[in-house]
């Protein structure tokens, strides 16, 4: 499929909608034009980066206008509820991101964007399940940047240098620790002990990471020593 013919496609669905707008069939309202140009616009961006173009901003705009389309057809036939509309385009937007990098694992820079936005959506359905306090919501939107940072720094590797995700990860963890900490109503002695597990844990984590990378890594300089051949002695 060309660029024409995307065109065509697009010019086609246009007088559709005028037709049946002057038709009287149903209402062609703003959301429903909006839609289906925003699922216009991510079909043609999709189709372009897989035919022409392999810039992964052009396959981001697509899976984002795919995704922004269907949510606004979605809500426009009162198929999406009122409480799931934020959830959703959480989850679309940061699907979106995860996919360049599931795509192409080099794209590392996706994952912190498609972190962020998977921990809201996933703080969103905790609240509309258990009505979250703020500290406890502030904790869960802080631990999540920082597992994020910590998947990064994870998966390093030598064409991915990523040590530095550590610093973030381990300042943010330890920080919405203390949020937790603060806000906690609980017995003091408990939520340390419930702390410092955790923290034990990370710290667990860390420390396996780095002895498997220094043990693969290290040289073999372990070498067989030279034979040496024995003296005869001539009668």
């Amino acid at each position: 499929m060309d660029r024409r013919a995307l065109i065509g496609m697009l010019a086609i669905a246009i007088g559709l909608l005028a037709l049946i707008q002057n038709l009287n069939i149903f209402a062609v309202t703003q959301g429903l034009v909006l839609g289906l140009l925003f699922v216009a616009v991510g079909i043609f961006c999709v189709a372009f980066y897989y035919i022409k173009s392999k810039n992964q901003a052009v396959l981001l705009i697509g899976l984002l206008g795919l995704f922004w389309g269907v949510g606004l057809l979605l809500n426009e036939f009162d198929i999406l509820r009122a409480d799931y509309k934020t959830i959703y385009f959480l989850f679309g937007s940061g699907l979106s991101f995860l996919a360049i990098y599931i795509h192409d694992n080099r794209k590392w820079w996706a994952v912190v964007p498609g972190g962020v936005l998977f921990v809201l959506a996933t703080i969103q359905v905790f609240d509309m399940l258990f009505y979250l306090r703020e500290g406890v919501y502030t904790f869960l939107f802080l631990f999540g940047i920082g597992l994020t940072f910590l998947y990064l720094y994870l998966v390093r590797d030598e064409k991915k240098q990523l040590q530095w995700a550590i610093f973030p990860a381990a300042v943010v963890i330890l920080f919405s620790l203390f949020v937790l900490y603060a806000d906690s109503s609980s017995n003091s002695l408990e939520v340390f002990m419930g702390l410092a597990l955790i923290a034990i844990g990370l710290i667990s984590i860390f420390r396996s990471r780095s002895k498997l990378n220094g043990s693969s890594s290290a040289p073999n300089h372990i070498q067989s020593a030279p034979t040496v051949p024995e003296s005869q002695d001539n009668p």
